[in-house]
């Protein structure tokens, strides 16, 4: 409240200091001598007016302080004396110290940097008023003036600049705005120490030559979606909120913690939910202050509003909270106004810049290769206009619509909602398929050597197969093939649960686009049957397989090279079966078509020799399988040259054929040339050589050469992880290896530390009932059972059991390994009794899948016939029974062979 008699008792005694009469005092303030005479009878003017006064008068900090107190005026922002921001502190703010920081350093009179005009930009609904309101603030008392213009047009600005003159500064009214405006600018030329915020710049340029003189001593900040002002300032780009402000801001706006609680008050579903929400709001302060608004006012749980948002999130993205004159964070417009009108503003002034923004909507927010979306925005152009891009991309880049660095953009996930919302269903439909074609077009292959680019545009290969394909009209076949491109790149990563509904998705559009018998069809079967076959799915892949030969045969005819490749992979199936009788016939009548189609000495006839001869090797039909795979060596050398990398591979699968026999000496030197091949070739950090390297490690740890095979083995697993991953499935197979050797020393915690990595990879991507994960078991089981450790041995082989009788069938091979393993382990406890209708079954097994004379089944009647024997008659053994497969139990060798 004014205190009228000191107000005039002070004014009177400065004026008086100065040696002037009420006549000197009228006229150096503008006004009548009656009018400093109603002062002093008690009439109280401006605030602006008050201050002015204390210029003319000299007065001092202390002295100009009574004087506002006396007149009733508030001192809250002292010593900024001229005070005029039109908002409160927002009791809400939160982060950005580093941002205050910043601005401070290059703001406040008298700090290191002389720069004194600085931006604030970014993104609209990043929170630069939030942040310029805040420093305003904190810092306001360092400054004699804070003064607060918004400035989204020419026009605006000047309306408040022109107040200031009056209402603020206490300068005389002038006839003619030129003159009001030249008092301001005067003002602030004699003045030093003041702040000038402009707030929502559209044209920093014309704002600061219009309103701030050339030369003065006071500092400027201005918040615009501009990103770079050159020389007119220091620019400052506004991040998002970190994950952490993020969630405690969503908490506390929606009320669900006090104000000023940390977010350990929150319940832990709270932040799992307030997390979640963050993520889909992509952590934008001002979808996360209208998603708090709506909770606190209408009571929501974070659960129902993150239901709400999924059904209705337009409307939530448009609405603005009921006004509450007490909080600062009201914006003006909503998520979706502010972005929409982001937009039209950039297509009125260029159009090629507005078509950028359509089509990076409907790629992935990020990794956007800046050539993708000249492809897209140039299509119908020949040739495209290099500089007609570019300026339309620094366009929206200058707006703080995009981010751009090195080639590559990035654009917020709600600008890309808000996009795709306003654009009518038919130009949706069009930018969908544009999207979906040129995604196609670049996408590789999918192989080793593109994996660096498939990883790079796989989030907008999945964009496309999420939400473009499954709703397309046109180019439905183009989304087809980009499906199967991602799917194969993410099976080849051992992604297996990304990658298998692509393929399912991919075969139901070549279905319902070219019918159920068409060979582009039965491509698609051959792809997810190979998708299965390669996990052990088997009981899946069998019916594919079979459905794909049978179109290839009705469609192509019985002798089609299509016809060959669909009877290699059924017969690789049946082999993978122990079906070796089945495999036979296919990969015979395979590799007669391929002969007669290609003749004798084609690469296909080389890989078709090698499939069979993979069969006998399993067999240990050795002499039936060595011309093979000479044969197959000799058309490779010729065809590609001695020092091909399909040359290495049939290098390496005959010596696994010599590995096979014992012929060491021979294996070696195949081996090894096979090696130096791949490291000339392919690197030395090729998966195809890391597996070279297991492969002459294998031979070296059979000759009891442990030194020589374990820096190998550690080799090969170190390409794996480095290039694979350390969690690709191919990784178990060193694991294996190496533990292996580790348990043949007698090294049995390091053994049983990779075994069990092995196995827990294995359950992660296959899941814990794969015939995989069984081999693992098995693994491990060995172990304990070399150990002693029976109890353990015993729970990890009946698992290993069951897994591969349920997924396998009960006569399958590795289910006869597991009967044997088991039975061993019971044999070894005499329990011999439990152990006998074990080894008859695996006997049994045996016989049917290799044959009487085949050494394994020989190995196994000898066994059985001895523990009968031991059954019957009390007999002494002097060893314990031998495993069903020459290999060690179960673990994981690589195989070199080819299959198409």
């Amino acid at each position: 409240m004014a205190n009228k008699a000191q107000f005039a008792e002070l004014l009177v005694t400065y004026y008086g200091r100065c040696g002037w009469k009420q006549s000197e005092l009228a006229k150096r303030m503008g006004v009548h001598r009656n009018t400093i005479a109603s002062w002093e009878s008690g009439a109280i003017p401006s605030r602006g007016i008050v201050l002015r006064l204390a210029d003319e008068l000299l007065l001092s900090q202390e002295e100009r302080k009574g004087l506002l107190v006396a007149a009733g005026m508030s001192i809250e922002h002292w010593p900024a004396a001229y005070w005029d921001v039109p908002y409160p502190r927002n009791p809400y703010f939160i982060g950005r110290q580093t941002v205050l920081h910043t601005l401070r350093q290059t703001l406040v009179p008298g700090a290191r940097t002389t720069a004194l005009t600085q931006s604030l930009s970014g993104l609209g609904g990043i929170g630069k008023t939030q942040v310029a309101v805040e420093y305003a603030h904190q810092y306001g008392k360092y400054y004699e003036a804070v003064l607060w213009i918004p400035a989204d047009s020419l026009a605006v600005a000047t309306a408040v600049y022109l107040r200031l003159a009056t209402e603020v500064l206490g300068l005389p009214e002038q006839q003619e705005a030129d003159q009001q405006l030249a008092a301001v600018k005067g003002w602030l030329q004699k003045h030093a120490g003041w702040l000038l915020i402009f707030d929502n710049v559209e044209d920093p340029h014309a704002i600061l030559s219009t309103f701030v003189p050339s030369k003065h001593q006071g500092s400027v900040l201005i918040t615009t979606r501009r990103r770079e002002l050159g020389t007119l300032a220091h620019s400052e780009i506004l991040p998002l909120f970190s994950e952490e402000d993020a969630i405690l801001f969503l908490l506390r706006r929606s009320k669900r913690i006090a104000r000023q609680a940390p977010v350990t008050k929150a319940t832990e579903s709270d932040i799992v939910l307030a997390r979640e929400l963050c993520q889909l709001l992509d952590r934008l302060p001002l979808a996360l202050d209208q998603a708090g608004a709506y909770i606190a006012e209408n009571r929501k749980s974070l659960k129902q509003y993150i239901d709400l948002y999924h059904q209705r999130r337009q409307d939530l993205l448009d609405r603005r909270q009921a006004k509450d004159l007490s909080n600062i964070t009201d914006h003006p417009d909503s998520v979706f106004m502010t972005f929409w009108l982001s937009w039209e503003t950039i297509q009125e002034q260029n159009a090629l810049a507005g078509k950028a923004l359509q089509f990076c909507a409907f790629l992935a927010p990020d990794q956007i290769p800046v050539s993708l979306v000249v492809a897209g925005i140039t299509a119908s152009e020949q040739p495209s206009d290099t500089l007609a891009t570019d300026e339309a991309l620094g366009l929206i880049y200058r707006y703080s619509l995009v981010e751009w660095a090195e080639q590559i953009l990035s654009l917020h996930r709600l600008v890309q909602e808000v996009i795709q919302e306003v654009l009518a269903e038919e130009e949706r439909q069009q930018w969908m398929e544009q999207t979906v074609h040129l995604v196609n077009a670049i996408f590789p292959s999918g192989e080793y050597g593109t994996w660096a680019e498939c990883e790079f545009l796989l989030p907008h290969a999945l964009m496309c197969a999420k939400k473009w394909i499954p709703v397309l009209k046109h180019k439905k076949l183009e989304g087809a093939q980009l499906l199967h491109a991602a799917a194969y790149y993410l099976n080849n990563r051992a992604q297996y649960k990304e990658a298998e509904p692509l393929y399912q998705h991919a075969l139901a559009i070549t279905q319902e686009q070219l019918g159920t018998d068409h060979p582009a069809t039965a491509t698609s079967f051959n792809n997810l049957a190979l998708f299965y076959h390669e996990q052990s799915r088997y009981a899946e892949a069998e019916p594919l397989y079979e459905r794909a030969l049978m179109i290839i045969q009705e469609q192509l005819g019985l002798d089609h090279l299509d016809t060959a490749a669909s009877l290699n992979n059924l017969a690789g199936l049946y082999r993978a079966q122990g079906r070796y009788t089945e495999a036979e016939l296919l990969y015979q009548r395979a590799l007669m078509i391929i002969q007669e189609q290609l003749g004798a000495n084609h690469l296909q006839t080389a890989t078709s020799f090698n499939n069979l001869a993979g069969l006998y090797r399993a067999q240990s039909r050795y002499t039936e399988a060595k011309p093979l795979y000479e044969h197959a060596l000799k058309i490779t050398q010729e065809q590609l040259g001695a020092n091909h990398p399909q040359t290495a591979t049939s290098f390496s699968n005959l010596a696994g054929l010599y590995r096979a026999q014992g012929r060491y000496a021979e294996a070696e030197s195949l081996f090894q040339r096979a090696l130096h091949i791949r490291e000339e070739q392919l690197g030395a950090d090729h998966p195809q050589t890391a597996t070279s390297l297991s492969n002459l490690a294998t031979l070296y740890y059979e000759q009891r050469r442990y030194a020589e095979a374990e820096p190998l083995y550690e080799h090969a697993l170190m390409i794996i992880q480095e290039q694979l991953g350390a969690d690709h499935l191919k990784a178990t197979a060193s694991f294996n290896n190496l533990a292996a050797l580790y348990r043949a020393q007698g090294r049995y915690a390091e053994a049983e530390s990779l075994f069990q990595r092995a196995l827990t990879i294995t359950e992660k991507q296959l899941g814990a009932n794969h015939p995989d994960t069984a081999t693992s078991l098995n693994n491990l089981a060995a172990l304990y059972y070399e150990q002693k450790r029976y109890a353990e041995a015993e729970r990890f082989f009946q698992r290993a059991l069951m897994i591969t009788e349920k997924q396998l069938g009960a006569n399958h091979l590795d289910t006869a390994i597991g009967l044997n393993n088991l039975a061993t382990l019971y044999y070894e406890q005499r329990r011999y009794a439990e152990a006998e209708p074990l080894l008859q079954r695996a006997t049994t097994i045996a016989l049917a899948s290799l044959g009487r004379e085949h050494p394994q089944t020989q190995q196994m009647q000898k066994d059985y016939f001895t523990l009968l024997s031991h059954l019957y008659t009390n007999g002494d053994l002097e060893a314990l029974l031998q495993l069903l497969v020459q290999k060690e139990q179960g673990e994981n060798r690589e195989s070199e062979e080819t299959q198409e």
